[in-house]
């Protein structure tokens, strides 16, 4: 019974700084990353800083942050058996991202919300086989010399999905006038029956 999941994740980010008043006040400053090449693959469950930008605000200010995530799943898993007996399995990938912002001394400044999942799949299938008959003509005979030998009959299911999404965070009430560091962290989660997956192939 072979059940195999991974996630890979591209990223971009945008930063705005701006008053509490935005719609009536023209941004102070705005920076943005893109990194196409920040993609993250995964077996089991990898956190890992994707990109980061910097960012000076004034006093005052808040931030209004973009996460843009392209992030593909892939879960696969088959069940077999004989006999009538049920055989279950399972695989479940997702892709996780966070922001994270720190001051120039590297304290980290609250962001609301802390995280957002941006994909997420989890796959099942069930099934009860009867079993393939290996000698029928011997065992099904109204002569029938030999008990029916069965071998295993299976089934699989493989689902690969890629989407692209963004979500916005921000942080209130900044401390004060500073260069803050903006990170974007994303963690790729890919496990089997509940247990992080260590079967891991890139095909």
């Amino acid at each position: 019974m072979r059940k195999l999941s991974y996630g890979f994740v591209g990223a971009a980010i945008a930063v705005l700084a701006a008053s509490p008043a935005m719609a009536q006040s023209e941004p102070s400053a705005k920076a943005s990353a893109v990194q196409s090449s920040g993609t993250v693959v995964s077996g089991s469950e990898v956190t890992k800083r994707v990109m980061m930008t910097t960012i000076k605000a004034p006093n005052a200010k808040e931030l209004a942050i973009d996460l843009s995530l392209q992030c593909g799943l892939y879960t696969f898993t088959k069940v077999k058996g004989q006999g009538g007996k049920e055989d279950t399995s399972s695989a479940g990938a997702k892709v996780i991202g966070k922001i994270k912002v720190l001051d120039s001394d590297g304290n980290e400044v609250a962001v609301n919300p802390s995280s957002a999942v941006f994909c997420e799949r989890q796959q099942a299938m069930t099934a009860k086989f009867g079993g393939v008959i290996d000698n029928l003509a011997v065992c099904t005979g109204l002569d029938a010399s030999e008990e029916c030998q069965l071998s295993d009959e299976e089934v699989s299911l493989a689902l690969k999905t890629m989407s692209a999404n963004a979500y916005n965070f921000f942080v209130l009430n900044l401390p004060g006038s500073d260069v803050y560091t903006v990170e974007a962290w994303v963690t790729v989660d890919s496990c089997v029956n509940g247990v992080v997956n260590d079967d891991f192939e890139n095909d």
